[in-house]
């Protein structure tokens, strides 16, 4: 007779789940990569932006076009401000999923453990009854030869 987990069920379900809960952590940490990419390029475009606005101005621009470059400067900077309040959200999301996976993977490793309990008992049940059966096999064969 084979070993048979009786909670195999439960053991594919918190797999199941934590599988689910590493997908939804990985894309929660995928967000906030892309968050934080985008403000730098928001913060390195808007760096540019200053520059050639000072280039411009050195070498001599009209008061419209220096009008439309703050513009747009500041535009930028509301841009960032608004991407950082989403990576602190994101942030945010991020611990919440990380501290659900981690509640995930103690609940799989739980019935885990409890798998490698019952198939140690198992084991060991099997060999008392394999050692029972030698022994009625060696008095049977002993008690033959008298």
């Amino acid at each position: 007779m084979a070993f048979k987990f009786r909670f195999e069920t439960l053991l594919k379900v918190r797999g199941i789940r934590e599988e689910s809960a590493l997908q939804e952590f990985s894309s929660a940490h995928r967000q906030y990569l892309t968050l934080n990419d985008m403000k730098d390029k928001a913060v390195h475009l808007r760096e540019n932006m200053h520059n050639e606005l000072m280039a411009r101005m050195k070498r001599g621009i009209h008061a419209a076009d220096v009008e439309g470059y703050d513009n747009y400067i500041k535009y930028i900077g509301q841009t960032i401000m608004r991407l950082e309040e989403k990576i602190n959200a994101s942030k945010k999301q991020i611990d919440f999923k990380r501290d659900e996976l981690l509640k995930a993977q103690r609940e799989c490793k739980a019935v885990k453990r409890l798998r490698e309990v019952d198939k140690e008992k198992y084991e060991e049940m099997q060999n008392k009854l394999e050692m029972k059966f030698i022994d009625e096999i060696a008095v049977t064969r002993h008690g033959r030869a008298r």
